[in-house]
């Protein structure tokens, strides 16, 4: 028999009983809908994460001292502002930010409230606006000639304009800190968005990380320093790197450490991977039953046809065009199961993402590689043949004299 005759003889066993048809699919749709649906939802889960954590920069490197806090290091060996300019001489360097800050009590007079608020003066220089997401609403960033001036300029959230001013565009006005060096004013050059709720018993203020410097009598000493690099290829060389230079400028040994967020990243992306896979696996179990469903709906196919196989066979089938023909019938089965389990797998997947978006306050897109689907239709495919190669051998061994005889 011609392959072409072949496959119009399985359409034409399938499409002869359609109720069976349709119980042959739907057992290999479910195990492919739940496998499709885990796959999509666990993908979109690592990628709403990763966004979150991109949002930190896997291409920034925390530079620190080994001890926990600077001030129990001797001078030398704490890092220092002088240490920004000598890094950002180093070419994969994009940018390094640092900050220093001081603290004042009751040092904001808000209208509504009895008394002050206490206020962080939150020394910044010019690239700690390239190390994380700022969206500066009014006015402008702090920049590099403010830094180098000891300007008294400040940048503040919307929360504290509208606290203090009733108004969220405050640039241009001044700020006034009550503090024990007397009353420092700012004038305000920037607003930026306060991306999580303003508690209003604490203010932020950034200011030039120079001017910080200055009203702490030139204490320099910092806690740690951010490093951003050009390329994240190299990320953990350019660690390794960073220290080095920084022990040769101040004459130290083994005294900074280096942290990078991508380690942490991958451990999440692991974890979900590890879950996601364990899920998979259970569901597969269900493509282990259907694959059952499908041999035994195959081996009553070839109970019913019995006396048609004798016809086939009289008219000069041979064994393996019998075999063949009930292989390709229960491939184009699964396949077609593989495909309904597929659609409705990246359908479900949509629905429970949109859910969890909506729950979590995140966004969650459902997200599977081709790759993926094509390893799931040749494994649906394939379930259909290894299921259906008893009731084929079955098929093509039975005698032709008494299958026409079967009724």
């Amino acid at each position: 028999m011609h392959i072409t005759e072949l496959f119009l003889s399985a359409f034409s066993g399938i499409t002869n009983n359609k109720k069976r048809t349709f119980l042959t699919i739907f057992s290999i749709m479910v195990g492919i809908t739940s496998v499709i649906t885990i796959l999509c939802v666990g993908q979109g889960l690592k990628g709403a994460i990763n966004d979150q954590l991109d949002s930190f920069g896997v291409d920034q490197i925390t530079i620190t001292n080994k001890k926990n806090y600077s001030g129990l290091l001797d001078s030398a060996d704490s890092l220092k502002i002088s240490d920004i300019a000598y890094l950002k001489s180093y070419k994969p360097i994009k940018g390094v930010s640092a900050q220093l800050s001081t603290s004042f009590k009751e040092a904001v007079d808000i209208p509504s409230k009895d008394k002050g608020i206490d206020a962080s003066l939150i020394g910044i220089n010019e690239d700690y606006y390239i190390m994380d997401k700022h969206n500066i609403l009014y006015g402008r960033k702090i920049l590099k000639e403010d830094v180098e001036s000891m300007s008294m300029v400040a940048v503040i959230t919307n929360g504290l304009s509208n606290l203090i001013f009733g108004t969220e565009n405050s640039v241009g006005k001044n700020l006034i800190l009550k503090t024990h060096l007397g009353r420092l004013r700012f004038k305000i050059i920037g607003i930026e968005d306060d991306e999580y709720s303003f508690y209003d018993s604490y203010a932020n203020v950034y200011v030039p990380i120079s001017y910080v410097q200055m009203i702490k009598n030139n204490n320099d000493k910092l806690s740690r320093l951010i490093v951003k690099v050009n390329d994240i290829k190299n990320v953990n060389e350019f660690g390794n790197n960073i220290i080095r230079f920084l022990e040769i400028k101040n004459n130290t040994n083994n005294v900074y450490k280096y942290r990078i967020e991508d380690s942490e990243i991958k451990d999440i992306n692991s974890t979900i991977s590890m879950f996601t896979i364990f899920l998979t696996s259970v569901a597969s179990i269900s493509l282990l039953v259907g694959g059952v469903g499908v041999m035994n709906i195959m081996l009553v196919s070839v109970t019913e046809r019995t006396k048609e196989i004798g016809t086939r066979k009289s008219l000069g089938a041979t064994n393996a065009n019998i075999k063949l023909q009930f292989l390709i019938e229960s491939a184009i089965l699964s396949g077609l199961g593989g495909i309904i389990g597929i659609l409705s797998g990246l359908s479900l997947g949509f629905i429970i993402t949109s859910f969890a978006s909506t729950i979590f306050n995140m966004k969650i897109l459902p997200s599977i590689s081709i790759l993926s689907i094509v390893v799931v239709i040749s494994i649906s495919c394939s379930i259909g043949i290894l299921f259906g190669v008893y009731p084929a051998s079955k098929a093509a061994k039975l005698d032709p004299v008494e299958s026409l005889r079967f009724e």
